[in-house]
């Protein structure tokens, strides 16, 4: 009996499991395949529409682009609108009628077309001349004028058939001439059956259909639904919307043979998911039968496997068989103590995540309850005062590459037990936590009884830690200080402080204590504000001119005075090897490229590495010094090289002579003009004409920030003769006129 008891148990346990799965499984197999089966209909409806819709941008984009293109380019339309070219009226307007009915045979979706002059109000369509006044369309034409910005293509009833319920257009107006409109204007009218025919034509729709509308206003459907019929016949599946004329494409299915299908294959899949239902039910009751005689056989291989002495599991003859199991579980216990002793490290983890959440999140609501999950939580919400610090090891490069992993922990541990130590004797709480390889996080709290500056104390508590390491550690750290709060939902802000603090740390590097006041009102300039010189120092390097050392050294001048971040001179030094890599990119030099590469791969290493000024611009230096230098070798090893020096010499002396050109230099120097441009392109990576461009606006706007001489005049010393040409060439090159680049360095 008692067999029986536990088959019959087993078996009832098992079967209202199997029938929820199963049922489960059926419906949710059917859900899916519904949902596939509408996903796919979906997305090939959606490349349906986006078809539709791009044939239909290109046809009308292609009348828009006929239409643009007479109005800027045709005679014929130019002599219409300007009343000139012809004293044969008559003649013009049998030219621009026939002009219009050209464009109507060549492209049969235009219904009708006609142009307006405002000069004389006089209209002229594919069918003759009208009078503006007794025009159909005249109240469209007068809103059309007076519109700032027309659309490309606006859905309206059409004008010649106003009282007929099916037919409506979509026109086109461009003005004349395009800018400003102030001579006349072209109205294109296009009847969307014609769109509807010809996507029926290409497409062969059947049992799909598809509708346009802009904003809610229907221009055409292909299904031909009527208001009686409409309700619920038809689904949308997919809809795009056009980025040229804004009309909504909408795409879907009429209701019929699709549908029922998909009811057929419903009621498929719920046969095959009964089948499954009595199948497994009969599975069940034969695997409870059979898995029932085992039971001993699984007990048996408990003892034999159970993390526990033999002797210590108790007789199996008294008990029954999940007594017994239930004796096995309880010497797994003792396992699960022995992972609650894990589990206590594992609060280390749990608190340092506590920490970062409360640092990286706006979890301004729940900063009390996310702290009382720390140990002794409770004291660091009753307190008065906050501030947060960061101490980031410096050079951390060296200390990684000195140290092995377990080593740096065991370091860092020490720096925390050294933390904690000499903490004791401040009267402030302090929470740390390493939050990562570099950055250990450290909280200040002061309690409500306890009087002191915390600035002034957290300063002397950093003063003493950092003499600590000078004394007993090989490294060093930097400590940023944030600002002090008096509210826990102002932690945050502590914290930001310290961590923006430190992005100047690259700057200060002779400082190991960082507070606001160190950085505050000293930047205010950005990265790409120095872009100029990085230019500048590129192409000396390209011409081989040694003026760019001192270009250097006034970049990192400059730097050291605006206080820029650590990424801001990451950005400008990335910039610094994009412009190297072009600038040398232009010279015409063997080995130029594996002598680059070499080079910019060293800076892209210290870029990586910035930790302090003095070592990136000293580095940088010395980088760039032996690439100036390697160029400089092969340029001296060129047979023309001094050549081309004399000539380079011969232009910056005489610059200024407007008569300066490549045949007259090719005459002095007594070669062709092709051979000297070919030297020269050689040497300094472009054509002589354009170094001498160069040459002179650099000269301008030396002449332009130093004098106030007037601009044909600076022209004239710089070796134009025109001040409009002058300008012209300015501009190109910098970006403004020579006034408004004046101005600009004046201000």
């Amino acid at each position: 009996m008692k067999r029986n008891n536990w088959f019959y148990r087993l078996l009832f346990s098992y079967l209202p499991i199997l029938l929820f799965v199963v049922s489960g499984l059926i419906i949710s197999c059917f859900l899916f395949i519904v949902k596939l089966s509408q996903e796919e209909t979906g997305r090939a409806n959606a490349m349906f529409a986006q078809t539709v819709m791009q044939s239909v941008d290109q046809s009308l984009q292609t009348i828009d682009s006929v239409i643009m293109q007479g109005i800027q380019t045709d005679e014929v339309f130019s002599a219409f609108f300007n009343e000139k070219g012809t004293t044969n009226t008559y003649f013009l307007n049998y030219e621009m009628g026939e002009k219009l009915r050209g464009w109507m045979d060549s492209n049969p979706w235009i219904s009708s077309i006609y142009v307006v002059r405002w000069s004389d109000r006089l209209l002229l369509t594919q069918d003759g001349l009208a009078n503006l006044d007794d025009f159909t369309d005249e109240a469209f034409i007068k809103e059309a004028q007076n519109a700032m910005n027309l659309p490309n293509w606006t859905g309206r009833q059409d004008p010649f058939a106003p009282h007929e319920p099916l037919p409506k257009v979509v026109t086109l107006v461009r003005k004349a001439p395009l800018e400003h409109g102030n001579q006349g204007l072209v109205v294109v009218n296009i009847r969307t059956q014609a769109i509807a025919g010809s996507i029926e034509e290409k497409t062969a729709l059947k049992l799909g259909f598809i509708a346009i509308h802009r904003q809610g206003d229907m221009l055409l459907d292909t299904s031909e639904r009527s208001k009686e019929q409409g309700k619920n016949n038809h689904v949308k599946l997919a809809s795009v919307t056009s980025p040229y004329t804004g009309w909504t494409f909408e795409s879907g299915i009429k209701q019929g043979g699709i549908i029922s299908y998909a009811s057929a294959f419903s009621y498929l899949w719920i046969i095959l998911g009964s089948l499954v239902t009595v199948v497994g039910v009969i599975w069940v009751v034969y695997a409870t039968r059979r898995n029932y005689k085992p039971i001993e056989s699984i007990i048996t291989r408990i003892r034999m496997n159970a993390p526990s002495k033999k002797d210590e599991i108790a007789d199996v003859r008294h008990m029954d068989e999940f007594g017994f199991i239930e004796s096995t579980f309880g010497n797994m216990a003792e396992e699960l103590g022995k992972f609650r002793e894990q589990s206590v490290k594992d609060d280390v983890i749990k608190r340092k995540h506590v920490f970062q959440k409360i640092m990286s999140e706006d979890v301004t609501g729940e900063v009390e309850q996310l702290l009382s999950e720390l140990k002794d939580g409770h004291l660091l919400i009753q307190s008065k005062q906050f501030q947060f610090s960061i101490a980031e090891i410096d050079r951390f490069h060296q200390f990684d590459s000195r140290y092995s992993a377990s080593d740096q922990y065991l370091l860092r541990y020490t720096v925390t037990k050294v933390i904690q130590e000499i903490g004791e004797y401040y009267p402030f709480g302090i929470y740390c936590e390493w939050m990562s390889q570099t950055r250990l996080i450290l909280l200040f709290s002061l309690g409500e009884s306890d009087s002191c500056n915390m600035s002034e104390t957290v300063n002397g508590f950093w003063r003493e830690m950092l003499d600590w390491m000078e004394r007993f550690m090989t490294f060093s750290i930097t400590v940023g200080i944030g600002r002090e709060v008096f509210y826990i939902r102002d932690l945050k802000r502590s914290y930001r402080d310290a961590e923006e603090i430190l992005r100047y740390k690259w700057l200060l590097e002779d400082r190991k204590i960082i507070s606001r006041e160190d950085v505050e009102g000293k930047s205010g300039k950005v990265y790409y504000e120095y872009q100029h010189l990085v230019h500048a120092l590129a192409d000396s390097f390209r011409v081989g001119d040694a003026k760019w050392e001192s270009t250097f050294e006034r970049l990192f001048s400059e730097v050291k005075g605006a206080i820029l971040t650590a990424e801001d001179m990451v950005n400008l030094l990335n910039y610094l090897l994009f412009e190297l890599d072009r600038e040398l990119s232009y010279l015409d030099m063997e080995s130029i490229e594996s002598l680059k590469e070499n080079s910019l791969s060293h800076i892209r290493e210290e870029i990586c590495i910035i930790e302090s000024v003095t070592d990136t611009q000293e580095n940088l230096k010395n980088i760039l010094m032996t690439l100036f230098n390697d160029i400089q070798g092969m340029r001296a090893n060129h047979s023309n090289h001094e050549t081309v020096r004399d000539i380079r010499s011969y232009i910056e002396m005489n610059y200024h002579d407007s008569n300066l050109s490549l045949t007259s230099i090719s005459d002095k120097f007594g070669m062709s003009g092709n051979y000297l441009s070919r030297l020269f392109k050689e040497e300094f990576g472009e054509s002589f004409v354009s170094y001498l461009i160069y040459f002179r606006i650099e000269k301008a706007k030396q002449y332009l920030k130093a004098t106030s001489e007037p601009i044909q005049h600076i022209a004239n010393l710089v070796g134009y003769t025109h001040s409009v040409s002058f300008n012209r060439v300015f501009k190109k090159l910098v970006g403004k006129t020579p006034g408004e680049y004046r101005s600009m360095n004046v201000k």
